[in-house]
């Protein structure tokens, strides 16, 4: 008998990756449901699963946002291939009864979800600034996550979420074009930044997509809100703003011989290397509400000072030049990592401006709005889901044509409702939408 003094075994994963050892755990919860007194099984099983959720990583106000990284060779890499791990915890966490495992599921579905959506969308790639084109794979795993975690946590608002992701296949996407034909069975290869369609039909994304579909098919009302939605109105949501645009002093723009840093991406393929006391003045577009502000600096292992981050007279925060520790099994000394700053940009603000308290390199600035956005429509009429990242609660006004009111449903950073602002009907004339800290709310425009 191991005694209570002992230690936990320390979690594993298959090749490094929270993504092969997702696929393992769907299968061995599946095995161990039917075998459950296969012992070896159930031990590969908790293991495999406390890996998986030991790589939840960030909050709502902290990259990557709650998301569960992929690999344990990079803390600035996210990646949709093999992205079942959010639906392999919440299946896994009833059958090992390990709530606790439950909440890298929640984090992953409920708060980075819906800031990759409204980012532009599923996304093939974080690293760490959001790009590349958007495949059935990283869809399906998304919905799959969503209905799964919804149903583990008992998070309903998790589903409005999976149907934003859903309509991916019928047109909600970048090209506005259906990227899957019922008639067919088959599904597109891919759709790039530019909303450039792949038409090949592989094997890989077919059956991504199909599995997609016997999702929806499972969960009917889910499905019905998903083919409702074809067309993506709009997104407001986390963008770059790279720091070789800005006004340089005491410092040059660098071009390294490739982007890739063995652990992540230097964004647009260059960067900023400031000597100490050196500034650059970044610019970034305007905005009608306050954003917070994440500066992507590549932190040295040893202590090497700050960098100062302001806006016009106003101090938002601090990043340091040094401090990441030893490599370790990384590929790259230090970190390229999207640092959160202490207060958001105000509404207006044009630009920010990084002085150097010794030499370092920064490489972009990534914008969250503190209410990012998912606009959609189709044969479901018009619905938007607003997403928070602020510390509490904030209400926005938003435009109700005549004629018209709003049906809120409000949720928190877990999916859990809360109350929205009905009136005596039911229905909300005012306009008004509030969004819960941390959390989204599902708005739709209903005729009166």
């Amino acid at each position: 008998m191991t005694s209570p003094m002992a230690p936990r075994p320390l979690p594993w994963l298959i090749t490094g990756g929270a993504d092969a050892s997702a696929e393992a755990v769907l299968g061995l919860t599946a095995y161990s449901k039917a075998a459950p007194d296969d012992g070896p099984a159930a031990t590969a099983l908790s293991q495999l699963t406390e890996g998986i959720a030991d790589m939840s990583s960030g909050s709502v106000q902290q990259w990557p946002f709650g998301a569960i990284l992929p690999w344990n060779q990079s803390r600035t890499l996210w990646h949709a291939w093999g992205g079942m791990a959010p639906a392999a915890v919440a299946n896994a966490s009833a059958l090992l009864h390990r709530p606790d495992l439950l909440t890298a599921a929640v984090k992953d579905s409920a708060q980075f979800t819906p800031q990759l959506l409204a980012a532009g969308g599923p996304d093939n790639a974080w690293s760490p600034t959001p790009g590349e084109a958007q495949i059935a794979y990283g869809v399906d795993s998304r919905v799959e996550g969503l209905v799964a975690t919804a149903k583990a946590a008992n998070a309903p608002g998790l589903l409005d979420v999976a149907a934003v992701a859903a309509g991916w296949y019928f047109g909600a996407n970048r090209s506005g074009k259906p990227a899957y034909n019922p008639a067919t069975g088959t599904a597109i290869d891919g759709i790039e930044t530019d909303g450039r369609v792949n038409p090949n039909s592989g094997a890989e994304s077919t059956i991504h997509t199909l599995l997609s579909m016997l999702t929806l098919d499972a969960n009917p009302d889910l499905k019905a809100k998903a083919v409702g939605i074809s067309k993506t109105a709009g997104t407001d949501g986390l963008k770059v703003a790279e720091a070789e645009s800005g006004t340089i002093t005491g410092g040059a723009v660098v071009k390294p011989s490739s982007a890739w840093t063995g652990e992540a991406n230097w964004s647009g393929g260059a960067y900023v290397a400031l000597n100490a006391g050196g500034t650059v003045a970044i610019p970034v577009p305007v905005s009608d509400q306050a954003r917070n502000v994440y500066p992507i600096v590549n932190q040295r292992p040893e202590p090497a000072g700050t960098t100062s981050w302001t806006s016009g007279s106003a101090l938002l925060g601090t990043t340091p030049n040094g401090g990441a520790g030893e490599q370790g099994i990384t590929a790259a000394p230090g970190k390229l990592f999207p640092f959160s700053l202490d207060r958001p940009l105000p509404a207006g603000g044009n630009s920010v401006t990084a002085k150097a308290g010794s030499d370092v390199s920064i490489d972009a600035v990534l914008l969250q709005p503190q209410i990012s956005s998912v606009s959609v429509s189709g044969s479901g009429g018009d619905s938007t889901l607003y997403i928070s990242a602020a510390p509490g609660s904030i209400e926005r006004k938003v435009s109700l044509p005549q004629g018209f009111h709003l049906s809120q449903q409000a949720f928190d950073a877990s999916g859990q409702s809360v109350k929205a602002r009905p009136d005596q009907n039911g229905a909300d004339h005012s306009g008004r939408v509030t969004v819960a800290p941390g959390g989204f709310t599902w708005v739709t425009l209903v005729r009166n």
